[in-house]
Formats: structure tokens, C-alpha cells, sequence
């Protein structure tokens, strides 16, 4: 087949499959020159529709990891919020005893509007990651600091200094950030 024989957007031309066929579609009151000249119209059209079907799948597929990316850095910023929460409330529960019932009052508030935050999340099929006393999984897990214990098995978390998350069941939005056990003495330390 020669390149006559295809369209220029790589079909088999319609020229081709009407008049050269072993048996040729009979076209009923039209001139062969009007038909072949119909139909080099047609077959630019239909390419153009191609183009134009595929350049608007890709505008709509980089609109889409436009809107992803969006949505994942806004979720991010809503759990560094719960970030802050949550030292806001180790710090009001190692100060207890000094709290007043006022302070109380806005802690139990505050303590509400971190649920509705953490609603808000979950709703965005965001899940946190579960660490402590699990093996240390470089893919979930960012090392803060190693901690000499040779009680457990090497590489067991043994707390989490900043929660990870995953979305969507398995695509990683945030390491857990921890301290790991390590059996050898010298890598007792923190990353400087």
C-alpha cells in the first residue's frame, strides 16, 4: 500500500476503500471527480476530529493532575493544622494540674474542631500510617533517630515523632517521621 493509499492522519484513505475494491461502492448520481473531491474533504475532517478528540484528552488529563496535585498540597496544609493541634494538646495535658475550667472549656473546643478537621481528612480517603512497634519500611518511614535497645528486634519503630499518611488506600502523601531500635551502639544518634 503506498502512501496515496492512506489519509494523512494514517487511515486507509476512503478514496481507496470506495473506488480501487474489488468491488467498488456504487455512488447513485455522482460524478467520480465531485465524489473523490467530497470525500478528500470528509477524510480532512474526520483527521482534524482526531486531532482535536486527542488534544482535548490530554488538556483534560493534565487538567486532572493539575486538580490532583492541588487537592494533595491542600491536604497537606490541613495536616500540618493537626500537626499543630495535636502540640497544642501534649502541651495542655503536661500542664494539666495548672488548668483552669476555662482552659478546659477551650481545650474541649478545640479538641472539637480538630474531629471535624480530621472528619474533613478522612473524607478525603486519607489514612494514617501505623508505626509504632513495626518494622522500619523505608517506602512509609523517614528515620529521625536511631535508639540503642537490643530488648527488641532491630529496626522496630520505637516512636513517631511526625505522623505519615497515605491517600487513596496506597499512594504515599506524607513519610511517618520515627525513631527506629538499632543493635549497635554507635548509630545512637540524630541526624545533624
Amino acid at each position: 500500500m503506498s502512501a496515496s493509499d492512506n489519509s494523512s492522519c494514517g487511515h486507509p484513505s476512503l478514496k481507496k476503500r470506495l473506488f480501487d475494491a474489488e468491488k467498488p461502492l456504487v455512488l447513485s448520481g455522482w460524478k467520480k471527480e465531485h465524489s473523490l473531491n467530497r470525500l478528500d474533504e470528509i477524510e480532512k475532517d474526520i483527521c482534524n476530529l482526531m486531532r482535536n478528540l486527542a488534544e482535548v484528552k490530554t488538556a483534560g488529563m493534565e487538567k486532572d493532575r493539575a486538580h490532583l496535585e492541588h487537592s494533595k498540597q491542600f491536604i497537606l496544609s490541613l495536616l500540618e493544622i493537626m500537626d499543630a493541634f495535636e502540640r497544642v494538646f501534649a502541651n495542655i495535658h503536661s500542664k494539666k494540674d495548672a488548668s483552669t475550667p476555662q482552659m478546659k472549656i477551650w481545650t474541649d473546643n478545640f479538641r472539637a474542631v480538630y474531629r471535624k478537621l480530621d472528619s474533613v481528612v478522612a473524607k478525603q480517603a486519607v489514612t494514617r500510617i501505623e508505626c509504632l512497634n513495626r518494622e522500619f519500611d523505608p517506602h512509609w518511614h523517614e528515620i529521625e533517630k536511631t535508639v540503642y535497645d537490643t530488648s527488641k528486634p532491630e529496626g522496630t519503630i520505637l516512636d513517631e515523632v511526625k505522623k505519615g499518611y497515605i491517600w487513596h488506600g496506597n499512594q504515599l502523601l506524607r513519610h511517618a517521621v520515627v525513631s527506629v531500635i538499632s543493635h549497635s551502639p554507635s548509630e545512637d544518634n540524630s541526624p545533624d
